[in-house]
């Protein structure tokens, strides 16, 4: 059994205000979430949008089942998908061009580049022409840290894996711009992290 971990359960408020902030209410007809964990962004998220529907995704298969078993009733949450999101996005098991929304928050800074890389590139083959790649996480920008607490969990995150830690949000921009999107809003949330919006370019 998993519970929420505490920032994803803090920080999904903020998260669904500002949605419905940029979208007016409306996320369109399906967004898949890219490392769903245990659901606690999905379980506020399904509700205030129900006619969206929701594809839910992640690589740890023991949260995997974690997922299908919990949300197996509600009727606008698909089955969660077994994603290893560092590969290309049309081995997903999603349809090209069905997604209004691809949806991560805080996988950046804790897992390889090559997985945020795959992100990226993989939205850009799932999303509709309209549609919008939204990434939540801390970020450095112009390759420096927003905080002092950030630069120390930096440090703390590459100790634990040298593949980890904050990225620059150039850096995403720059892999975007390969992939045939371009960054159009960048939003300050709280405790220091962002909100990235990706569209077509």
């Amino acid at each position: 059994m998993f519970s929420h971990p505490k920032p994803a359960l803090r920080n999904r408020g903020p998260i669904v205000d500002k949605l419905k902030e940029l979208f007016a209410g409306d996320l369109g007809g399906s967004v898949l979430e890219i490392a769903s964990g245990t659901g606690a962004h999905l379980e506020v998220m399904k509700e205030e949008w129900k006619e969206t529907v929701w594809q839910p995704t992640e690589y740890d298969k023991d949260k995997l089942e974690w997922l299908r078993e919990s949300f197996k009733d509600s009727t606008n949450v698909r089955k969660a998908l077994h994603v290893d999101a560092a590969l290309p996005g049309s081995e997903w098991g999603v349809p090209e061009g069905s997604q209004s929304i691809v949806y991560c928050a805080n996988v950046t800074h804790i897992s390889p580049w090559e997985v945020t890389q795959g992100i990226i590139a993989g939205s850009s083959w799932l999303l509709t022409p309209t549609g919008s790649l939204l990434i939540y996480g801390p970020f450095k920008v112009n390759n420096e840290f927003t905080t002092q607490s950030n630069a120390d969990f930096d440090t703390s995150l590459r100790s634990q894996d040298p593949s980890w830690g904050y990225r620059d949000i150039s850096e995403l921009e720059k892999v975007a711009a390969t992939c045939g999107l371009s960054l159009k809003e960048r939003h300050v949330m709280p405790a220091n992290n962002f909100l990235l919006r990706f569209v077509r370019a």
